[in-house]
């Protein structure tokens, strides 16, 4: 019996040598010698050893990974040059000397007529013309603070339209011939709104003198009178280069009544200019 005995521990623990790896590899597990023998028992049969089918030992896949993703060359791109624009005019001179000319278009608003025959008969008179034209010219300087004073020069000519008469709530007009024209010398001062633009808006007031000629032989007369003027203006200039300006503005032009043959008449014109102005 103890023979028996101990070839029958032999022969368990030559099971275990064998099947231990085979188990150990297909479950990734050891077990303790004395657990195996418990777990051996229900296998021996008849002094022998039966052991169950082993189960084929399958790999695991390999894990498949997506391929990566193609990979976008993209060409370099040549740098792009910066837009060019165009020259812009700088700010015009702030300080110094200028010269202005102008054109006009001239309306000579209807003008009132008094002398002393008319009031006698209790009659009141009136004068129209037509649409003129007119031109001045200044010389003036700038000083720097936006404002600036000028010498100007200013001709304007209408021609005559109508005369006409009134009283005891009756008028009569008639068609006339004939022109009146006005030569005025005005100081002017102006004010400049600097806005950091080409457009440059600006302001004025001038006072000086200007001599007003009737000439028309409808009326029978060829007579002129010297007489206090003063305008106001007001438009903007823009700058074409440092030194040049195109121009546009209003004017409004009036004097004291002149006397024509011993009739009052009164002379007021509306004035849209165009010019230029350069600056020294």
């Amino acid at each position: 019996m103890g023979t028996r005995t101990t070839i029958r521990a032999l022969l368990v623990v030559l099971a275990v040598l064998l099947v231990l790896p085979r188990e150990a590899h297909a479950s990734a597990k050891l077990y303790d010698i004395t657990i195996f023998l418990n777990e051996l028992a229900p296998y021996q049969r008849g002094g022998r050893i039966v052991l169950p089918p082993t189960r084929p030992v399958v790999a695991p896949l390999p894990t498949m990974r997506p391929p990566p993703p193609p990979v976008t060359r993209v060409a370099a791109q040549p740098p792009r040059a910066a837009p060019v624009s165009a020259p812009r005019a700088g700010p015009s001179r702030l300080r110094g000397w200028y010269i202005d000319g102008d054109v006009s278009l001239a309306l000579v608003s209807d003008a009132d007529l008094n002398s002393p025959e008319l009031n006698s008969l209790g009659l009141t008179g009136g004068l129209s013309a037509d649409t003129g034209f007119g031109f001045d010219l200044a010389v003036g300087y700038k000083y720097g603070n936006n404002f600036r004073t000028d010498v100007e020069f200013a001709y304007r000519k209408n021609d005559l339209d109508k005369v006409s008469f009134g009283g005891f709530g009756l008028t009569v007009s008639e068609d006339v011939g004939g022109e009146v024209t006005s030569t005025a010398l005005l100081l002017n001062g102006y004010y400049d709104v600097q806005i950091g633009q080409p457009l440059e808006p600006y302001i004025g007031l001038g006072l000086g003198l200007a001599e007003i000629n009737v000439d028309s032989a409808d009326l029978a007369t060829n007579d002129s009178d010297i007489v206090i003027a003063y305008q106001i203006a007001a438009g903007f200039k823009y700058r074409i280069t440092d030194q040049l300006s195109a121009k546009a503005g209003y004017k409004f032009l009036a004097t004291a009544d002149p006397t024509i043959n011993g009739t009052e008449a009164e002379y007021m014109t509306h004035n849209v200019e165009f010019g230029l102005v350069y600056d020294f």
